[in-house]
């Protein structure tokens, strides 16, 4: 007669040798695994695309049972509507909104003055699971003057995460000194002026001394942008013409 059942195991692409891979339970003890059917958890385990379920059990000896083809897609566990920030009386508004979310934990909110390190500055808890609209909002207390960057860590309940896009807000009060951001830069470099101290022209030197780029500025403008993404990657010096004298500002482009 044909032996019982005594144990079953799976593996997924890789055989890592018989007795070593997951154990199944075999159903009852009794070795029938006629119609027998098995839950398996591959969440966050798998790439996307084709992968191989490979069963095998243990008779006398080990024997492949079965292999099963299948594909795994990838789950976005949120879908984002929209994420935005805006300055009202002197403290940063951050909101975002969600269509859909599945096993959602919390949301950490997090602030940068360099769009580069960024800290935790407060937490939301999630929806967990929905497919309906969820709107959340932070208040940032401490937004510092110049730029403020604010992005949105979103982590699943298995510690998973992943990061919203960067939102940006311009704190004008308490400037007292130029400030050009970001930097390094990859597209937009954007100059803030303090307060009564006007720009004429802007110009942008390689790091060679050759001129690459030359704009005027309106009289009464104490913020403007340059448009650097066609520039290539490396060392520039920015010269900003004021209405008596003349200032060299350093940044990088990536």
């Amino acid at each position: 007669p044909v032996p019982a059942v005594s144990n079953m195991e799976y593996f997924i692409d890789t055989d890592p040798g018989f007795g070593a891979a997951t154990p199944i339970t075999v159903p009852g003890n009794t070795g029938d695994v006629n119609s027998y059917s098995v839950n398996l958890n591959l969440s966050g385990s798998l790439t996307t695309g084709t992968h191989y379920l490979c069963i095998r059990s243990k008779q006398n000896p080990w024997s492949l049972t079965n292999i099963v083809p299948f594909t795994a897609t990838g789950v976005t566990p949120v879908t984002w509507l929209y994420i935005k920030a805006q300055l009202l009386n002197n403290q940063t508004q951050v909101s975002w909104a969600t269509s859909q979310e599945i096993n959602t934990a919390s949301y950490e909110i997090e602030h940068s003055t360099d769009g580069r390190l960024f800290t935790k500055a407060g937490e939301v808890a999630a929806a967990g699971n929905s497919s309906n609209t969820n709107n959340y909002s932070f208040t940032h207390q401490g937004p510092a003057a110049g730029f403020n960057y604010y992005r949105i860590k979103q982590i699943d309940k298995d510690g998973s995460y992943k990061y919203s896009v960067v939102v940006t807000v311009i704190k004008r009060e308490g400037i007292h000194q130029t400030i050009i951001a970001p930097n390094p830069v990859k597209n937009i470099l954007t100059v803030i002026e303090p307060s009564s101290v006007f720009a004429a022209t802007a110009e942008i030197y390689s790091s060679n001394g050759t001129l690459v780029m030359r704009k005027t500025i309106n009289s009464d403008v104490q913020v403007f942008s340059l448009p650097v993404s066609n520039l290539p990657a490396g060392s520039y010096i920015l010269k900003v013409q004021y209405k008596n004298e003349k200032k060299a500002y350093s940044f990088m482009k990536d």
